[in-house]
């Protein structure tokens, strides 16, 4: 704390911009997040919707350089003055900064010193100790602001209690998961050869179906009424949750919830115990929990699976030590997409690499250092490749790359590209050496017309490897 408190009292001239856009947009955010609560009060003054609780913690989480003294300054100071503009006396409002910043406080504690990164609902049991956090977030905020609602609304302190603990835990289930499940922007771009998963996919017709079902179920909650309403979408929210990402997932939820919260809400206004008011808001919060915790929970699931199947397919389709295309899965691709330019009568080139004298350089260096030679060559020769080339190990130290719509002269440039940049890699060995190799590659053009399928492509630029071998290696030749 001592660093922390130093670090921020240093004078950084170019940084101070920066940091003061920083305070002015936690302010901001913060600001509207509870006007927008504000919206949404009863006649008791206690808000259905409050996600600025949630929001200012998701945002210390996601965005660590928010979380500064000044920043949790500016978040107080908006609580203040939105409780202010609200209509509410100095003193409450202070009251309710403090008691809702206490809460966040507790969560970011919580969340800072689990083991796992909860922040990242990386895993099926991430969602029910995210939910403890959530749990004991809204448990220090009730215990700090159960005494306002048992001074301002004569609430026996239990009730008071268990009003504000429903409420927290409820819009922290809400909209936490959420924010903590938005993509990075600046997340790690996909490798080439390999499509990675965007922000928001476009929804496929079979993709619709959940979604439309889920605003049938709702619609049909409204127009039917009763006390069962609250239960009508789950059945929609959990096909959601197999159909959709985990960030999609949250946002269906939360909005449904939401729905539900606000509509069945009206409906207790015209109790007129304040025990009777008490307990049936308490157990319309705790329903819309349950549900809102279901699909959440079948996601992270789902997104589970997802990353265990990703990865078994990798294990199979690419060389563990090079992570290059396996000899299967370059012939398969490269007959697929020769299939599919032989339709469009478009051309193509394949490119046979092979490294110099690779027996020397294992025997003299030894296979470690042999295996760093192969792996860093396919790391360079797929950085120097486009996202359509396929580029796999066939065997040893034998590489392929398939180019589609690439002519004659185009391959022949490509392929002496790569020879003079395989010729720059430097290796170090075991021992501390320098260790530098050259590589041959054997070039074949293929036209629609050609008529002529992959092995015999595979065969000929092989050829054309050979005669670069006998022409002295560290050679480009093109098959006649």
């Amino acid at each position: 704390m001592q660093q922390f408190c130093t670090a921020l009292l240093k004078t950084d001239h170019h940084r101070q911009p920066a940091r003061f856009i920083q305070v002015l947009a936690i302010f901001g955010v913060t600001l509207l997040a509870v006007l927008l609560g504000g919206l949404t009060r009863t006649f008791d003054g206690f808000s259905i919707l409050w996600p600025a609780n949630a929001l200012l913690l998701g945002l210390f989480v996601r965005v660590p350089k928010y979380n500064t003294l000044a920043g949790w300054g500016a978040a107080a100071l908006a609580y203040v003055c939105a409780e202010v503009l609200l209509g509410r006396m100095p003193a409450v409002a202070l009251w309710l900064a403090v008691a809702n910043l206490s809460g966040v406080a507790a969560g970011y504690f919580m969340l800072h010193r689990s083991r796992g990164r909860l922040s990242e609902l990386s895993e099926p049991a991430v969602m029910l100790r995210l939910f403890a956090v959530c749990m004991g977030a809204a448990a220090v905020s009730a215990v700090a602001g159960c005494g306002l609602l048992a001074v301002t609304l004569e609430y026996n302190l239990a009730n008071a209690w268990g009003l504000w603990f429903s409420g927290e835990l409820l819009n922290y289930v809400m909209f936490l998961p959420l924010l903590l499940s938005i993509p990075y922007a600046a997340a790690e771009q996909p490798s080439r050869q390999r499509q990675g998963d965007v922000f928001w996919t476009r929804l496929r017709h079979r993709q619709a179906y959940p979604l439309l079902a889920l605003v049938a179920s709702i619609m049909l909650a409204w127009w039917i009424g009763g006390p069962g309403a609250i239960a009508y979408p789950v059945l929609a929210l959990l096909w959601c949750a197999l159909e959709y990402r985990l960030f999609q997932t949250a946002a269906v939820t939360a909005v449904t919830c939401a729905v539900l919260l606000l509509f069945m809400s009206a409906s207790l206004a015209s109790l007129l115990f304040v025990d009777e008011y008490v307990h049936a808001m308490m157990s319309l919060r705790m329903g819309v929990l349950l549900i809102a915790l279901a699909p959440l929970t079948v996601s992270c699931v789902n997104a589970a699976r997802d990353r265990l199947l990703k990865s078994l397919d990798h294990a199979v389709s690419y060389d563990a030590l090079t992570d290059a295309l396996s000899r299967r899965v370059f012939m398969e691709r490269s007959v697929a997409v020769l299939d599919r330019l032989k339709r469009r009568g478009l051309q193509a080139s394949v490119l046979m690499l092979d490294i110099d004298h690779f027996k020397r350089i294992n025997d003299t260096y030894g296979h470690a250092t042999g295996d760093k030679v192969l792996a860093q060559l396919s790391a360079t020769v797929q950085q120097m490749l486009r996202d359509p080339d396929l580029f796999g190990r066939l065997g040893g130290e034998e590489f392929a790359a398939f180019l589609p719509e690439t002519g004659r002269q185009d391959a022949l440039a490509v392929a002496e590209r790569l020879r003079s940049a395989i010729k720059r890699i430097e290796v170090e060995s075991d021992a501390g050496e320098t260790v530098v190799f050259t590589a041959s590659i054997g070039v074949v053009h293929w036209h629609a017309a050609h008529h002529t399928d992959l092995s015999t492509l595979l065969s000929r630029a092989d050829q054309a490897l050979y005669l670069a071998k006998r022409g002295g290696r560290d050679r480009v030749e093109l098959a006649v």
